[in-house]
């Protein structure tokens, strides 16, 4: 699975202004929906309510709060709900510039 240094490279180059949208998978089938906006993001599971969506102020913090003690869990993460940093690396390279290990 990619390292979150790797992701946090996507990450960054994600045009914000876009609100890209990266689905997050986890081994045991839940997942989840991280939307980058231009000064926040919001991380919420995917069949959850409005209620149910958080608000960060970067990718440091929701990784610290929330994903650093599951990021092994991880099945994959898809780019732009469409790239999957597991099966398509070609693909995120060829769109992002990024080489993935």
């Amino acid at each position: 699975m990619i390292s979150y240094y790797e992701f946090k490279k996507i990450f960054d180059v994600l045009d914000e202004k876009r609100n890209p949208e990266i689905e997050i998978y986890f081994k045991d089938n839940d997942s989840y929906i991280l939307i980058k906006f231009e000064s926040y993001l919001t991380y919420s599971k995917m069949s959850g309510t409005k209620e149910d969506v958080f608000i960060f102020i970067n990718l440091f913090d929701l990784y610290y709060s929330s994903l650093k003690s599951v990021w092994n869990e991880l099945s994959d993460i898809l780019i732009d709900m469409t790239f999957s940093v597991v099966s398509q690396k070609e693909e995120i390279l060829k769109n992002y510039n990024l080489k993935l290990k």
